[in-house]
C-alpha cells in the first residue's frame, strides 16, 4: 500500500445542524465518536479542517431554501454557527465556510489541501445526505481518497442518508468506524 497524507476534515459540526429533530444517529453518539477521532488526530499531529456553513449576519447570503424555513440559521457570529463543547477548531485549524454544500465550493479548502500535500480524507460531520455527500464527491472528483467515519456522521433524513451512503460506498468513499479507520494511522506521511 502506498503512503498515504491524510487530514481529518469536520464537516458542519454546528449547533444548528445537532439540535436538528430526527437525527440519526443522535446527536451524543455522534459528537462522542466525532470528539475522539479529534483528538486521536490532533495527537498524531495530523492536519484537521473545519467546514462550517456560514451567512451573512443579515442573511443577505442564505441558500433560496432557507429563505422561509430558516432566514438566520448559522449567522456569522451566533451561537447557531457555533460548534459545540470539545469540537471547536484550534487557532492553527483552518475554517473553511461555505454557503451551501460542499466545502470545495470554496476553493480554500482545496488549495490548503495541495499546500499540505494532503492525498487523503478522514469524513466526520453532518449531514450524510447532503454536505457530507457533495463534499465527498468533490473530494473524489479531485483525486482524494475518502473514508468516511461512520459512527461520526449523522442526518435528521435517515432513509435519504442510507441511500447516499450506499451510492458513495460504491463509487467514491470507503467507510469505517473512526476506531478502525485511526487504528491503521501512526503519523502523517505513513
Amino acid at each position: 500500500m502506498s503512503k498515504q497524507n491524510p487530514a481529518f476534515l469536520l464537516i458542519d459540526f454546528q449547533n444548528e445542524f445537532l439540535r436538528r429533530p430526527a437525527m440519526e444517529p443522535c446527536a451524543a453518539d455522534v459528537l462522542a465518536a466525532a470528539k475522539s477521532a479529534l483528538q486521536k488526530c490532533r495527537s498524531l499531529g495530523l492536519p484537521v479542517l473545519h467546514v462550517h456553513t456560514i451567512i451573512a449576519a443579515d442573511g443577505a447570503n442564505r441558500p433560496p431554501h432557507w429563505l422561509a424555513e430558516q432566514p438566520l440559521a448559522c449567522a456569522e457570529g451566533s451561537e447557531s454557527a457555533a460548534c459545540p463543547p470539545g469540537l471547536e477548531p484550534l487557532h492553527h485549524e483552518p475554517v473553511i465556510t461555505k454557503q451551501f454544500y460542499s466545502g470545495f465550493e470554496n476553493p480554500l479548502l482545496d488549495r490548503e489541501l495541495k499546500r499540505l500535500a494532503i492525498d487523503s480524507l478522514l469524513v466526520a460531520g453532518l449531514y450524510s445526505h447532503a454536505c457530507i455527500r457533495s463534499t465527498v464527491l468533490d473530494a473524489y472528483a479531485r483525486g482524494y481518497r475518502i473514508t468516511i467515519l461512520e459512527d461520526a456522521i449523522a442526518s435528521p433524513e435517515p432513509e435519504h442518508a442510507r441511500l447516499s451512503n450506499d451510492w458513495l460506498k460504491r463509487r467514491a468513499a470507503t467507510f469505517a468506524s473512526a476506531g478502525a479507520a485511526l487504528s491503521t494511522l501512526t503519523t502523517p506521511g505513513l
